[in-house]
């Protein structure tokens, strides 16, 4: 039960910090995915900072604070979404082998 509510915790805030035609789904265990329509990898990636020290800074129930490692990636004219995404999992496991709360 506290998984879940650490959950929907986490997911409230990366909701609550997104734009309107964002869109932020669960993608796994405990990976989410956010797609971002008509943004350039630049602000991604500051999404993306302020999400982790939102994340950093929240006291989650029952377990405090927790991390986020992030990877991020760009659709490019010519890729496939399996290619977009195969870039932003490679990404989030640098991110996670570099030492977590992360992003890469």
């Amino acid at each position: 039960m506290v998984g879940d509510i650490i959950l929907i915790e986490f997911a409230n805030i990366l909701q609550k910090n997104i734009r309107k035609s964002d869109i932020v789904g669960r993608w796994g265990g405990e990976e989410f995915l956010i797609i971002m329509p008509h943004t350039n990898i630049e602000k991604a990636y500051k999404l993306a900072y302020k999400l982790k020290n939102l994340i950093t800074d929240f006291n989650f129930t029952k377990v405090g604070s927790k991390t986020a490692s992030f990877g991020v990636s760009e659709f490019k004219t010519g890729i496939t979404i399996e290619q977009l995404l195969e870039q932003a999992d490679k990404a989030l496991y640098k991110s996670k082998e570099n030492g977590r709360n992360q992003i890469n």
